[in-house]
């Protein structure tokens, strides 16, 4: 069994199907391509099967440089020889899974007998500095106090009065890449102005109160 090349008579190509569309690469209408894996190396000798022929007669595979003593590595479509066109326009796809290496497990925090060294940075605060920085300081049960003081604030009109004229995470990206005084004016006109609340808030707002 082989394949027995012989002229081509004929030629037509087809325009491609409409609204059809192939998983990637480029098809081509003119050869029928190969599924599966690769033929015996003994049918790479083109150019000996093709030597008869005249140039413009020749199959686009004789210009291939396809040779049995090349090498196979791998490629999307399987083996193929190195150096042919799939074997560097369509190489072995990447998987999207992750390998990690294999590494010990973390350790348990902190670790047991260590200690940090002192800071070398020395700073002295003022009066008014320090007082700043108790001000900030905020222990665990104040902080559960005032979580649960505040879990329905959203409810009161006051509070979004006051919460529409402050500069919120949400809103920290778009100032920051505000370009140009009128773009910064009508990002502060959007701001004080709020948004409107649309059903669907209403329908998370009631339904977080339940």
């Amino acid at each position: 069994m082989g394949v027995k090349p012989g002229p081509i008579n004929a030629m037509v190509i087809t325009k491609p199907v409409a609204n059809r569309t192939t998983q990637g690469g480029v098809r081509s209408g003119l050869y029928r391509g190969m599924v599966g894996l690769l033929p015996d190396p003994c049918m790479f000798r083109v150019e000996e099967a093709y030597a008869e022929f005249n140039l413009e007669d020749k199959q686009l595979v004789t210009t291939m440089n396809m040779s049995p003593d090349k090498p196979l590595i791998e490629s999307a479509f399987g083996l193929v020889q190195e150096g042919s066109v799939l074997s560097y326009q369509q190489p072995v796809l990447t998987s999207r899974y992750i390998t990690l290496h294999d590494a010990p497990s973390t350790p348990p925090l902190p670790l047991e007998g260590h200690h940090l060294a002192p800071s070398k940075c020395m700073f002295v605060c003022t009066g008014e500095e320090l007082l700043h920085l108790q001000s900030l300081n905020t222990p665990l049960d104040m902080a559960k106090k005032i979580e649960e003081a505040t879990r329905e604030q959203s409810s009161c009109p006051d509070w979004h009065q006051l919460h529409r004229s402050r500069v919120t995470a949400s809103r920290f990206r778009e100032i920051s890449h505000v370009r140009g005084l009128g773009s910064a004016e009508s990002l502060a006109e959007r701001i004080i102005r709020g948004s409107r609340q649309t059903a669907e808030m209403r329908r998370v707002l009631k339904w977080s109160r339940r």
